[in-house]
């Protein structure tokens, strides 16, 4: 998994894997790998999604902070 990978490209490559273990002919020790990577990614996708929420809440508070500003 790269650092550099998007939300978007993490739940693209989620999604594949959830297809392969839906297909009935992936074997169980490959079924493991993918599951495994799968955590991976979800935890990824989560700390990105964590990291974006803290930019959105500090965006807000600034423009609260600005607005205020200019009603002084």
């Amino acid at each position: 998994m790269k650092k550099t990978e998007t939300v978007e490209q993490l739940l693209s490559e989620l999604d594949e894997m959830v297809r392969a273990l839906s297909d009935e002919t992936t074997s169980l020790e490959d079924a493991l790998k993918l599951y495994a990577q799968a955590v991976k990614k979800v935890d990824a996708c989560q700390k990105k999604l964590a990291q974006a929420q803290v930019k959105i809440a500090e965006l807000g508070r600034n423009m609260e902070q600005e607005t205020d500003d200019e009603h002084q």
